[in-house]
């Protein structure tokens, strides 16, 4: 009897130990699926409520709680939950008043990395409307193309549109150019008018028919292939994107500097992680491999954003400026430098370990590790937590799920 409780007892003891042995990723793997799983039934519990919750209420409330905490920090600017809350509001009226934009309705905005982006947007989500993030970059036939197939109303620019001027006044599209003057003919300023409304809270009737499958924005395609088609994100995506935020342990005493142009999804994930968790974003103008970490220094960034070939052109700048990173690393810095991206991309680039050596090689490094080895048979998050190949199927697949889209 005695010998067999014996027996039950040490095999129970020493089951942890096998479990680990044949399993060696069993428990974590358990631990991120029940992250998944909560991500997954607070999303659908956000859109079983009326009205729903969105990634606009979740802002409001940390506007609330932390009104002085810095939501944006620009070049030497800092923007507060609670400035930009109250920017955004001023948006939603000066939009309502002077261009007709009531819910339902979609606005096109097409300008760089500035922290007038993220209030734009706010503004537009407490109006109950779509924002069309037009590339930058693009003009003439396919800027016109991402703006006709979006359906929007309106065009929000910096003065760089002119070329499609007269194939906008053709359909009536009201454009407003994101200044405080404007000297084009038929185009309004939209700076002057949005400083002078009220700041006060926009009522919910505004939005009262917004659900979590309303579209919230539309990202576009890069074209590569053809013209550029318009992908529709909705309010209940993007709380499923911010669930890799969640998943990722991101803190709200993080800051995440992000480099990508706003409107591309993974900058725009970014933005919306850094709300739901209540972190801090600092943002850059454009990427510049020469100043990367001089800025992550300055803005004591303990999260970064990357995708596709980033890291590998901050592998490729000169000696010169990568011994800036050395010191990087070498300094009392108290945080941690995780990286987040699209999973599509770290697994691409796990055959290229020599892309990581030079950013993980020092011992001590406050960076996590991402890199994939034949010897090994789990691979390396993009936060530098050990993933089993379960764990990271699950993440692909949560991935997709939360940024599978409709293209129109």
């Amino acid at each position: 009897m005695f010998t067999a409780l014996f027996t039950a007892l040490a095999g129970l003891l020493l089951l942890p130990l096998l479990l680990h042995l044949a399993c060696p990723y069993l428990f974590r793997d358990l631990r991120f699926f029940l992250k998944v799983a909560r991500v997954l039934h607070r999303v659908r519990s956000y859109a079983a409520r009326s009205p729903p919750r969105t990634i606009l209420e979740l802002f409001t409330e940390r506007a609330r709680r932390a009104p002085r905490k810095p939501l944006v920090l620009f070049r030497e600017e800092v923007h507060t939950y609670e400035q930009v809350d109250k920017r955004s509001s001023q948006v939603a009226r000066a939009l309502r008043e002077h261009a007709g934009l009531q819910q339902g309705d979609c606005l096109a905005l097409f300008m760089g990395n500035e922290p007038a982006y993220i209030w734009i947007w706010l503004g537009l989500a407490k109006l109950g409307c779509a924002m069309a993030c037009l590339n930058c970059h693009i003009r003439a036939k396919s800027l016109l193309h991402c703006f006709q197939c979006s359906g929007a109303k309106v065009l929000l620019a910096a003065p760089a549109v002119e070329e499609i001027l007269p194939a906008l006044k053709e359909e009536n599209v009201r454009v407003f150019y994101l200044s405080r003057t404007s000297d084009t003919e038929g185009v309004d300023s939209f700076i002057d008018k949005m400083e002078v409304v009220s700041d006060e809270p926009i009522p919910h009737s505004w939005r009262s028919n917004v659900n979590s499958k309303s579209p919230a924005m539309y990202i576009y395609t890069s074209g590569t292939t053809g013209l550029p088609k318009a992908a529709v994100i909705t309010h209940e995506r993007i709380l499923l994107g911010c669930g890799l935020f969640f998943t990722s342990v991101l803190t709200s005493e993080d800051i995440v500097y992000n480099t990508l142009p706003l409107y591309h999804g993974a900058a725009l994930l970014g933005v919306h992680g850094c709300i739901m968790q209540g972190a801090t974003l600092a943002l850059r103008s454009k990427f510049s491999a020469s100043q990367f970490w001089v800025d992550c220094r300055k803005y004591n960034a303990t999260v970064i954003l990357y995708i596709g070939e980033l890291l590998r052109y901050l592998c490729n700048v000169p000696k010169v400026i990568s011994s800036m990173h050395q010191n990087f690393l070498q300094t009392d810095y108290k945080y941690r430098l995780d990286y987040l991206c699209n999973t599509s991309n770290i697994l691409m680039d796990y055959n290229k370990p020599q892309m990581f050596h030079r950013l993980t090689q020092e011992p001590d490094s406050a960076l996590s590790d991402v890199n994939y080895t034949n010897r090994s048979a789990g691979v390396d998050s993009a936060v530098g937590r050990r993933l089993s190949p379960a764990t990271a199927a699950c993440w692909s697949w949560f991935t997709y799920v939360a940024g599978s889209v409709d293209m129109e």
